[in-house]
């Protein structure tokens, strides 16, 4: 079993199921990660052709089982991840496999998120897709999460609404029927509550050449300061070039990295000691 002080801020090449074994029970304060999709032969120059559809609940699961054992109590487990099309339709794959997080697991849904990443691919028979989805996993109503961390900018209608009094909610009696009465409607000096819907940009190029799925680094630091505090260590077991990583660092948290693949590991080793 590895000491924690082995494990912060360190690197890991290999599988996490396997890799996870070895770490301390809930050392974790956040997970966070975007895995591998379903079937994405030829998009990576490293050659891995992905899980089919059909199997890849089961190639998942008994990684999520390690997650829950190395995740503290108060922790967080988010996984950012999209469908695909299979024969000329929607698969599945997705919906199931967070089914059996819930089911298989002692892994609680918190939230679906929707994340708006502005831009996607065309095709001439299907509607635009500019969304991914992001599930918010827990382990019990008590978990580390900063509301405030996350709030929005208001927008200019709910400004201006805000320049009116608003009803007040009161009980009816026989006595007061008619009674009108009015409050003030302040906004919040660090904005609005945020909504399901995350709305920010995808990255416009590739991080490097030899690998093509690299989510924002504003995503992962918006997402991790929801779910963690200064100096939480947060793990990535599917850290590709690095993303969570950086983030985590920007944010004066610890960090785990974990890749099948040396190349992204050493990417990202040098990455997190150059910025």
């Amino acid at each position: 079993m590895l000491e924690i002080e082995q494990i912060k801020n360190k690197l890991f090449i290999g599988d996490c199921e396997q890799i996870l074994k070895d770490f301390p029970e809930k050392c974790i304060n956040l997970i966070f990660f975007s895995p591998p999709y379903a079937d994405i032969a030829g998009k990576y120059k490293d050659g891995y052709k992905g899980v089919p559809p059909e199997d890849y609940s089961n190639w998942m699961i008994p990684k999520i089982h390690e997650m829950y054992k190395v995740l503290d109590s108060r922790g967080s487990m988010i996984i950012n991840i999209d469908s695909r099309v299979v024969d000329g339709f929607r698969s599945t794959y997705v919906m199931e496999l967070v089914l059996r997080i819930i089911k298989e697991t002692g892994f609680h849904l918190y939230e679906e998120l929707t994340w708006f990443k502005g831009k996607s691919l065309c095709h001439p028979k299907r509607f635009r897709n500019p969304l991914e989805k992001i599930y918010w996993f827990v382990k019990q109503k008590d978990f580390t999460f900063n509301l405030d961390e996350m709030r929005v900018p208001y927008d200019k209608k709910s400004l201006k609404r805000m320049e009116r009094p608003i009803k007040k909610r009161f009980a009816r009696t026989e006595e007061n029927q008619e009674k009108t009465e009015y409050k003030e409607w302040k906004s919040h000096p660090l904005g609005a509550i945020p909504s399901t819907l995350i709305k920010i940009g995808s990255t416009s190029k590739r991080i490097c050449d030899f690998h093509c799925a690299t989510f924002p680094i504003a995503l992962a630091e918006y997402l991790i300061k929801g779910g963690s505090n200064s100096g939480s260590l947060i793990m990535d077991p599917f850290s590709g070039t690095g993303q969570t990583l950086m983030a985590a660092k920007n944010l004066k948290r610890n960090y785990i990295g974990i890749d099948l693949i040396k190349e992204y590991c050493d990417f990202s080793r040098n990455r997190l000691t150059v910025n």
